[in-house]
C-alpha cells in the first residue's frame, strides 16, 4: 500500500527515485543506504547555500528557489520522503543502522510537522532575510576564475531572491502570519546597509575588493555593473512604496 502510495505522488524526479526504493528489492540496509544517499543530493540540490557551507561543490552558482511553487513542491516531497522511510523494515536492519533510520526518520517527521505551520511567510527576521544573502558569499570558494563566475552568478540571482521575499510577506500580510512590528523595528537599517554609494563597501562585493592571482579585473567591473544595475535598484525598489510590507519604511524615496 506503502509502495503504491508513492508511486501516485511520483509527480517529482525526487519522489519518483524515492518510489523506487520503497518498491525496491535487495536488502533492508541496502535500501536505506540509498535513501541516505538520496536525501543528501536531494538536500544539497534544493539548498545550494546548504551546500556551499558544506563544501560540497557543484551548487555554488545558484540560491535556492524560495518561490511559493517551489516551497508547497517541497513540502509535498517532505512527505513522500517521510513515507519512504516507514517502508523500511527497521526490525531487519543490524543494530549499527538502527539508531541511524531513527535519527533519519525521525527528522523527516518533525520535517512534516514543522511544514503544517507556514513559517517561510516570515521570511524577514533581525537575524534571517536577504540582509544576510553576503554570508554565503563569505564561505563561496573564492580562489580561481571559475570560483569568482560563481559568485558572480548569485549576484545576478540577488534581486530574483528578494521579489521571492516580497512575495512570501505579502502572502503572510494577506493571510495573517506576521511577525510583530517591534521584531522587525531594526531589519530596515539593516537592508539599507547592503547598499552602500561606494559598490566595494557593499557586504555582496567584498569577494571582489581584492581579487586573488589569476582573476581578471574583469570579474570586478562586472560585478560593480551588477551591483548598480541590478542590486541596488532591486534593494530600492523593495525599500520604498511598502513593497516590503509591515517594516517602516525610508522617508527619501
Amino acid at each position: 500500500m506503502l509502495a503504491l502510495f508513492l508511486v501516485l505522488a511520483a509527480a517529482t524526479p525526487f519522489q519518483d527515485s524515492l518510489a523506487q526504493i520503497a518498491r525496491g528489492k535487495g536488502n533492508e540496509s541496502q535500501r536505506l543506504h540509498r535513501l541516505f544517499d538520496l536525501a543528501w543530493q536531494y538536500d544539497n540540490a534544493e539548498h545550494p547555500e546548504l551546500a556551499t557551507s558544506r563544501g560540497v561543490p557543484g551548487h555554488d552558482d545558484r540560491w535556492t528557489d524560495n518561490s511559493l511553487a517551489a516551497i508547497d513542491r517541497r513540502k509535498i516531497e517532505a512527505i513522500s520522503l517521510a513515507e519512504a522511510v516507514k517502508s523500511i523494515d527497521r526490525g531487519k536492519l543490524p543494530a549499527k543502522d538502527q539508531l541511524d533510520y531513527d535519527l533519519f526518520r525521525r527528522n523527516a517527521e518533525e520535517d512534516v510537522e514543522q511544514d503544517k505551520y507556514p513559517r517561510e511567510l516570515l521570511a524577514i527576521t533581525q537575524l534571517a532575510g536577504p540582509q544576510y544573502l553576503s554570508n554565503t558569499l563569505d564561505v563561496m570558494p573564492a580562489r580561481t576564475a571559475r570560483d569568482y563566475q560563481d559568485i558572480l552568478a548569485r549576484l545576478r540571482g540577488v534581486p530574483e531572491r528578494l521579489q521571492q521575499t516580497e512575495a512570501l510577506l505579502k502572502k503572510g500580510v494577506e493571510t495573517g502570519v506576521v511577525l510583530p512590528r517591534v521584531v522587525l523595528r531594526d531589519v530596515p537599517a539593516q537592508l539599507e546597509a547592503q547598499t552602500p554609494e561606494d559598490p566595494l563597501q557593499a557586504p555582496l562585493l567584498k569577494p571582489f575588493v581584492k581579487l586573488p592571482e589569476g582573476v581578471p579585473e574583469q570579474a570586478r567591473v562586472d560585478a560593480v555593473r551588477i551591483y548598480q544595475e541590478s542590486i541596488r535598484p532591486a534593494f530600492d525598489r523593495s525599500m520604498c512604496g511598502g513593497r516590503m510590507p509591515r517594516l517602516g519604511w525610508r522617508k527619501d524615496c
